[in-house]
């Protein structure tokens, strides 16, 4: 009952596009997140780098 309900209030056309990309949903989530996750890691990773690096030179 409850999904005819929501069916009524839901255009077709968006309905046929989400069941088309539902099962795609998790590969762009990837697709978009872990580039931008190793690119923070990344920075971090260089951040941490260059000031190890500056603390070997002071001493």
């Amino acid at each position: 009952m409850y999904s005819c309900r929501i069916a009524k209030l839901v255009p077709f056309h968006v309905q046929i596009i989400s069941h088309v990309l539902h099962p795609f949903l998790p590969l762009i989530i990837f697709w978009v997140f872990i580039p931008i996750a190793m690119k923070v890691i990344k920075k971090e990773a260089n951040e941490i780098a260059s000031s190890v690096h500056m603390y070997k030179e002071m001493q």
